[in-house]
């Protein structure tokens, strides 16, 4: 890829990915938009339909005829995963379906790699791009079949339907910044499209159960490709209990967590209350280890159902791409440091979840301040100047 930005223009393999769903050049360290250009060509088309034959098999794999050829000998996993990654690629070099499409995978089906408000919010900037598009038509390479004028207009006007139903589905994702004020986005799509017939339940809901989606993040702690640093997370006692005696297998003889703790995975929790407020003593908000199997059944114990906690992990295994072992240290040290006070202000800014990879923190990197990074990325989020 390439740098957008004429006085940068430097190459690289791939952006930062920040939490918010942003991308970086990792050199000038500028957002990237989403989409720069609305086009078709035979490579983005051919990468969107590859996409959307691997979604289809992820949805249908009975449906499945291989006819002469070789089996597909991948996981549904491994299919979403290859229906994303190509949706993403065509949607990156401009191909308004896979843009749309993008917005769908965000909002259902990227439970394990963003937090909620991350996915909701890389949700409503795909949908925007399109819905707030001011193109008429698509630019189409020779060759390819065009989408018409009419099919385009109508291809805005559902994406304006589903930011708007967005708010009716995950109205706190969307508090607190400017850009995702509803009255304001109501009103300017209501001049571009008139009323817009946002009843009914989105196609489908979040991917599996909560505990699911938190395991499914805990899981990409050991990945060898790209691996969370570290993530905050909402839940209720009940939640909490049931994410450690998940089980990936019914044969286990352990549950998940155990074998993730025993493994070395900094697993922590702070309570709060059921809208995710902390108290204000400086003692009471230091986040409680989870160090072994035993230890953490007698927590779990004492941890009422309807009680609500901040789960919290911190994670120096798997890759990471920026970030040297020690580096990765330094920044654990400091959002632990002062009863983990770095936290805390995410909390008291905003209480809702969060999730970073080593894409945030270098993000700040200059030097090898790596606390002052750690320190820079809250202070930006807590700034508010999106």
């Amino acid at each position: 890829m390439k740098c957008t930005y004429t006085n940068c223009a430097k190459k690289f393999t791939a952006p930062l990915e920040l939490f918010n769903g942003a991308l970086v050049c990792p050199h000038c360290k500028r957002e990237l938009s989403v989409v720069a250009d609305f086009k078709l060509t035979a490579e983005n088309q051919e990468l969107f339909n590859l996409s959307e034959l691997y979604f289809f098999r992820y949805l249908s794999p009975k449906s499945y005829d291989q006819g002469d050829q070789p089996p597909l000998n991948l996981q549904p996993e491994e299919l979403l995963d290859c229906a994303i990654e190509n949706c993403s690629k065509s949607a990156k070099a401009g191909n308004p379906k896979a843009v749309y499409r993008m917005g769908f995978y965000n909002e259902h089906y990227l439970e394990a790699v963003r937090s909620e408000n991350d996915r909701i919010r890389m949700a409503f900037d795909y949908y925007a791009s399109l819905c707030y598009s001011p193109d008429l038509s698509v630019k189409t390479e020779d060759g390819v079949k065009p989408i018409s004028n009419k099919e385009f207009e109508d291809l805005k006007r559902s994406a304006g339907i589903a930011l708007l139903r967005l708010y009716s589905n995950y109205s706190r994702a969307l508090k607190g910044i400017d850009k995702f004020d509803y009255e304001k986005n109501k009103q300017r799509l209501t001049t571009l499209y008139g009323d817009l017939n946002v009843s009914g339940k989105n196609d489908k809901k979040s991917a599996g159960s909560r505990t699911k989606n938190v395991y499914a993040v805990l899981a990409k702690c050991f990945n060898k490709t790209r691996a969370p640093l570290c993530g905050l997370f909402l839940l209720s006692g009940a939640e909490l209990k049931s994410l450690f005696e998940f089980k990936k297998d019914k044969k286990d003889k352990k549950p998940e967590l155990f074998k993730f703790i025993t493994k070395g995975l900094e697993i922590r929790y702070l309570d709060c209350d059921e809208n995710g407020i902390i108290t204000k003593e400086r003692e009471d908000r230091y986040f409680i280890n989870f160090p072994n199997e035993a230890k953490s059944k007698e927590i779990l114990s004492g941890i009422e159902d309807e009680k609500y906690v901040y789960l919290y992990f911190f994670n120096t295994h798997g890759k990471h791409q920026y970030l040297s072992g020690g580096q990765i240290k330094k920044a654990g040290a400091k959002f632990a440091k002062n009863y983990y006070e770095q936290l805390c202000r995410l909390i008291d800014f905003s209480a809702q979840e969060y999730l970073f990879y080593d894409d945030d923190i270098v993000m700040y990197k200059k030097g090898n301040n790596i606390e002052r990074c750690v320190e820079m990325l809250i202070d930006k989020i807590c700034g508010g100047d999106e």
